[in-house]
């Protein structure tokens, strides 16, 4: 069986970022595969999921790095080719990219791309799978896909980011917001003036009045 490096190093083009910015996921991937961090958040110790938290946030920040130092096509290609790589089906699927974590931290820059590029890219798979873990137990997969949905998600799913800010819990409440934002583009003033003046949180309140 090919390593995750080896594999990444099939795919990746002669271009210096691209390169760097597989080589350092594959690096990080390896770190969390060590970890047996693919159950994750299904893990009873304490001590190895905070492990496999940390090893799961080092790829996100490494897939968001590769990101900023890559153009909008390579972005497409690789991000597809980690998409690919969650899928049970793939010849090529790691049970590491599989993770909530990864994949919706995948997802949502997917939607980014769709989103800042002029790229044709169908996100229907992407949003799916944000809104299939809106209502994890997990606070670290709810932000994801808090997140991801800000970038995949359709207007129609405007009310579920809604119902999580009247929750007001704190930092879970900041994170929809950020999506409301993300999802209206130009289009949320109104709809988060109006949420704000029904809430009961003093600084939560402030988090939106700020980003009016």
């Amino acid at each position: 069986m090919k390593s995750i490096l080896t594999l990444f190093l099939i795919i990746a083009s002669t271009t210096a970022y691209s390169s760097v910015w597989t080589e350092g996921v594959a690096e990080k991937i390896s770190i969390a595969s060590t970890l047996n961090c693919g159950e994750y958040p299904n893990i009873k110790s304490l001590q190895a999921k905070f492990e496999c938290e940390s090893a799961l946030l080092e790829i996100s920040n490494a897939l968001y790095n590769g990101w900023l130092k890559t153009n909008k096509v390579e972005r497409k290609e690789y991000l597809f080719c980690f998409w690919s790589k969650g899928n049970p089906k793939s010849e090529s699927f790691d049970e590491i990219f599989a993770n909530p974590i990864v994949r919706l931290n995948i997802a949502a820059l997917i939607g980014q791309l769709k989103r800042v590029s002029s790229l044709t890219i169908n996100i229907k798979e992407q949003r799916e799978y944000a809104r299939a873990y809106i209502s994890s137990s997990n606070n670290l997969v709810l932000v994801d896909s808090i997140t991801a949905l800000g970038w995949v998600g359709e207007r129609k799913d405007l009310h579920i980011l809604l119902e999580i800010i009247q929750e007001e819990k704190e930092g879970i409440a900041e994170n929809a917001v950020l999506s409301v934002i993300n999802l209206l583009s130009n289009d949320y003033q109104s709809i988060l003036s109006k949420l704000s003046k029904s809430l009961k949180r003093e600084p939560l309140q402030k988090f939106i009045e700020e980003r009016l």
